[in-house]
């Protein structure tokens, strides 16, 4: 039996909708950035459309350049540099005397976070501007952890959360028998656990939170 001509047209209609909703998917635009360095400038160019440049300073060198979802950080032997999709413009920290970089900075889809002996500067990737901590003397970070939206620092003293959706930092003291750490973040939350406390980072609101943990808790 052959096919009547409304059954052929509901079905040729189907497979439009079906190419169509596909097509949609395939060019559906996610935020991203590209980080370069071209003819003595650091170009960010976004998956939004556009480019941003920044020219580098006489003699300065790029040491170290990356990228990861909407955030990139640049590290030179003069600056700290970061850009995010949407920012009007390159953020720039300047290197005090004696500051040196712990590690290279560690990037999440939405915040960045750069150690150095001196501070702590966390990268927001909403606002596109840097958030810093100072460390005082003789305060060294012991364990740091990053998700796609929070970060997290722990020193001897306290535990620093960096937030990309909340646009700032946020901390709570640390006693001095809290020195066995557990230190994890993933997507907008960043936990500390020691032995005595639960200590949670919330992206969504920038808030720290405490539980206590043991017997009787």
């Amino acid at each position: 039996m052959r096919p009547s001509l409304g059954l052929l047209l509901l079905a040729l209609m189907s497979c439009v909708l079906v190419a169509g909703r596909f097509g949609a998917d395939e060019f559906e635009i996610v935020d991203q950035l590209q980080l370069r360095e071209l003819d003595r400038a650091l170009v960010a160019t976004s998956s939004r459309g556009g480019s941003l440049r920044e020219e580098l300073r006489v003699g300065e060198a790029v040491l170290h350049r990356a990228t990861r979802g909407r955030v990139g950080v640049a590290i030179t032997d003069k600056r700290i540099l970061g850009v995010a999709v949407g920012s009007g413009s390159f953020q720039s920290e300047r290197l005090r005397l004696r500051e040196r970089l712990l590690e290279w900075p560690l990037l999440g889809a939405r915040v960045a976070l750069v150690l150095t002996n001196l501070r702590v500067l966390g990268f927001d990737g909403g606002s596109g501007n840097f958030v810093e901590q100072r460390l005082g003397p003789r305060e060294t970070v012991v364990a740091r952890a990053i998700g796609s939206s929070v970060a997290v620092v722990v020193t001897e003293r306290r535990a620093l959360g960096v937030s990309a959706r909340a646009g700032g930092s946020f901390e709570i003291d640390l006693l001095a028998s809290e020195k066995e750490l557990l230190v994890e973040a993933t997507g907008n939350v960043a936990t500390v656990e020691t032995p005595r406390r639960l200590l949670s980072f919330d992206a969504a609101d920038g808030r720290g939170r405490e539980r206590r943990i043991g017997l009787g808790h």
